[in-house]
């Protein structure tokens, strides 16, 4: 009598470290030559070259982000996802929060994964 519930599972994730763009207000920090989403597109190829997931069977791609801090990342996750080296017939959304944008990011990607493998994942930038 019981439904069979979709099961998802979190294999090889992946997030950017906190990025300091300056140190001490004042002078650049390390990753303060990249834009948002070249640091998440780092994020999601890294979490694919961890896994064995083949990359054509990802569904659609979620990713958290705090601060739209680059004139790039208006469309975030696009971004990242195709950095990342995902397609552009994978669809990818932004999930914009100051705190809490990775675990949203991995509730919304477990809504809508049901029947697609999907790569959710967080990045965080600090100013």
């Amino acid at each position: 009598m019981g439904m069979d519930k979709p099961v998802v599972i979190i294999d090889g994730g992946r997030r950017t470290p906190r990025a300091d763009m300056l140190v001490n207000n004042s002078s650049p920090g390390l990753f303060s030559r990249f834009s948002a989403t070249q640091l998440g597109g780092l994020a999601v190829a890294s979490a694919l070259e961890h896994t064995d997931v083949d990359p054509s069977l990802i569904g659609h791609v979620v990713m958290g982000m705090a601060n739209h801090t680059h004139r790039d990342s208006i469309y975030a996750a696009q971004g990242m996802r195709w950095r990342g080296g995902l397609g552009d017939d994978v669809p990818a959304l932004t999930v914009a929060r100051i705190c809490g944008s990775g675990a949203e990011a991995i509730a919304v990607d477990t809504e809508i994964s049901s029947a697609n493998k999907a790569l959710a994942n967080n990045f965080v930038s600090r100013f």
